[in-house]
């Protein structure tokens, strides 16, 4: 009957609320849980569970529980989770998560069975990576951000339509799960902070062209929207490109007025700025620069700003495109270039390095109510885009990117806050209960589906696009000959190549969501006596699923009749200029058609996935009873 008063909400629902219990057992009392943030090693391993410490922190979120991020290092008595040790004072460093007990019993029960997942065993997570957790025995004071849910949205518009999908496969490894991106024109009409609170804007891609850039900057009404989103509250993070959108453009005649949008958040962008001005930063750029990407080197100044948190003093990147020339009182310094570099043997020219090295390449800025962080450096790139480490001596993380990009997102959505409420304890007793019901709960395997019809649908879409992707194939070995040029990074056929590559990541993306589909059913058998209202809740995901569904299978049926066109233009032997112009155009347009994808496909996932983890906690915490 619990269980079935539980499912009876929303789609994401809380806890039922049971009044405050002060237990008065004998036994040491619990004021809730630290989680120290993996660092100093700079290892991928060290990444990898960096990213697991997230995705329990975004749980954790979803559920409406409060999470602190500290400012500070500092001290606690504490016991190990596990009980691998006595009562004893841990220290920690910044960045450290403290999730205090809410006072009520079904939220805390919730939150010590999300523990008990993430630092013993999980059901529905087979996942090597354990995450350090002690239960804190005593209240401490120390200052500390709040941190709340990151709904993002990101840039889509068409010049960024040529690139690798960073900011979203980050995100993911993370948690981060509400993700959305959006397309030409609709930030103007969908961007707003009841939907989103952090808007990203990524790097301008090697295929894009200038006159796609100054296209979408000139678009004042959807620079306007991105400005009173920040403006009113919203975060911002931007790399490259999207560090210069957001900045008061170029040190030029015209940086006088520039600067004066963003030193005053309500006036409107002026019509001859390719920029936003929100940042009072002015950036350089050069078209030499951005014929290379450089491996850069960064020192960090500020290791106080959460933007570093975990991070040491010296960071290894890539670097292409404009940087900070000059910052005024509203941005500030984090992290400067030290060196960069094209690998051995090969010389940068001096003009570049002069200009470049010593001058800033992390720096942070607010605009009226919001935060912004803004990259000349590429971060996101280290993240095992394989291609982008061929040929080149790297021998540090190739994952250590994703540790700055969870930390600019969640400085820019945190609050402030004035003291940690850690005033409500359970006995370790309770945290016993919890870890012995929810540790080894058995799954059934479910002998139905909810899901067949999207199964069908999703198996069928692999088909297809296992034929895209030998014809793209096919492709890139007709354009490498006719026009004499490799098919690897840097090249004209990168959109074919992105294509190709594209094929593989939707695959993933198939695969995890028919994961997920299988163990919601799983999750009904276990909720035989509520499986009606379960089942109104997979109806609604259902239904939202299959509406991006038919919008991912229309976006292949146009990919595809421009696939085809171009295998049309390479039946002549000898193509004209002209045929050979529509054969590039094609490329082009291919990619920016099929990547658009990523706005549905990767959503069905995550809103399943949500869903699940959702579902699952609320059992686990509900069987303590």
């Amino acid at each position: 009957m619990l269980v079935c008063l539980l499912l009876t909400t929303g789609m994401i629902s809380v806890p039922v609320v049971n009044p405050y219990k002060e237990y008065t057992g004998v036994d040491e009392s619990c004021f809730g849980f630290l989680i120290p943030l993996p660092a100093g090693n700079d290892t991928t391993m060290e990444t990898l569970v960096n990213s697991r410490v997230r995705f329990l922190v975004n749980d954790l979120l979803r559920e409406n529980v409060e999470v602190f991020w500290t400012l500070e290092p500092g001290s606690a008595m504490c016991k190990s989770l596990t009980r691998e040790m006595s009562t004893k004072e841990v220290q920690f460093g910044r960045g450290a998560f403290i999730v205090p007990f809410m006072g009520d019993n079904g939220f805390d029960q919730l939150i010590t069975a999300v523990m008990v997942d993430y630092s013993i065993a999980s059901e529905i997570d087979r996942q090597p990576y354990v995450v350090d957790i002690f239960c804190l025995m005593d209240a401490i004071e120390i200052s500390a951000l709040k941190l709340v849910e990151p709904r993002i949205a990101q840039h889509f518009a068409l010049p960024v339509r040529y690139g690798w999908p960073s900011y979203l496969q980050i995100a993911e490894a993370g948690g981060f799960l509400t993700f959305d991106f959006l397309l030409d024109d609709e930030a103007s009409s969908a961007l707003n902070l009841r939907e989103y609170n952090v808007f990203m804007w990524l790097y301008e891609p090697n295929p894009a062209r200038l006159s796609e850039v100054a296209l979408s900057l000139s678009n004042k009404r959807e620079c306007h929207a991105v400005r009173s989103f920040v403006r009113d509250g919203g975060g911002y993070v931007g790399s490259c490109y999207g560090a210069l959108a957001a900045s008061s453009g170029f040190l030029n005649p015209f940086s006088a007025s520039h600067l004066l949008q963003a030193y005053f958040p309500f006036l409107p962008c002026l019509p001859f700025s390719f920029t936003m001005s929100m940042s009072d930063s002015l950036m350089a750029e050069r078209a030499e620069v951005l014929e290379d990407l450089y491996i850069s080197y960064s020192r960090i100044h500020n290791h106080t700003h959460p933007i570093t948190f975990g991070i040491n003093e010296t960071v290894k990147e890539f670097f292409s495109g404009p940087w900070f020339v000059w910052l005024g009182k509203n941005t500030d310094v984090i992290s400067t270039f030290t060196e960069i570099s094209l690998g051995e043997n090969v010389t940068v020219p001096s003009f570049i390095k002069n200009q470049v090295e010593r001058s800033p390449s992390w720096a942070v800025s607010s605009f009226g109510k919001g935060n912004m962080v803004l990259f000349a450096s590429h971060p996101e790139f280290i993240n095992n885009i394989t291609f982008l480490f061929e040929n080149r001596n790297w021998n540090a993380d190739q994952y250590y990117g994703r540790r700055v990009v969870f930390n600019a997102i969640m400085y820019v959505t945190a609050k402030e806050i004035d003291i940690i409420p850690l005033n409500m304890h359970h006995p370790l007793s309770f945290i016993d209960i919890v870890r012995e019901k929810t540790n080894s709960l058995e799954i059934p395997s479910a002998s139905n589906t909810s899901f067949e019809e999207l199964k069908k649908r999703l198996n069928n879409y692999w088909d297809n696009l296992t034929v895209l992707r030998q014809q793209t194939h096919q492709l890139m070995a007709l354009y490498s000959t006719l026009f004499n040029e490799s098919i690897v990074y840097p090249s004209q056929s990168r959109p074919l190549l992105y294509t190709y590559t594209f094929c593989d990541i939707l695959y993933g993306y198939i695969s995890k969501t028919l994961d997920v589909f299988q163990m919601l059913d799983n999750l009904q058998l276990l909720c035989e006596n509520s499986s009606a209202m379960l089942s109104r809740k997979i109806v609604m995901l259902h239904r939202n699923l299959s509406e991006k569904l038919d919008y991912t299978e229309e976006i292949f049926l146009r990919t595809k009749t421009i696939s085809n066109k171009i295998l049309e233009l390479f039946q002549n032997s000898a193509p004209s200029f002209h045929e050979k112009s529509c054969i590039v155009e094609q490329s082009r347009k291919m990619i920016t058609t099929f990547e658009t994808s990523l706005k549905y496909l990767p959503q069905m996932y995550f809103e399943s996935l949500k869903l699940l983890r959702h579902e699952w906690y609320h059992y686990e915490s509900m069987m303590v009873l």
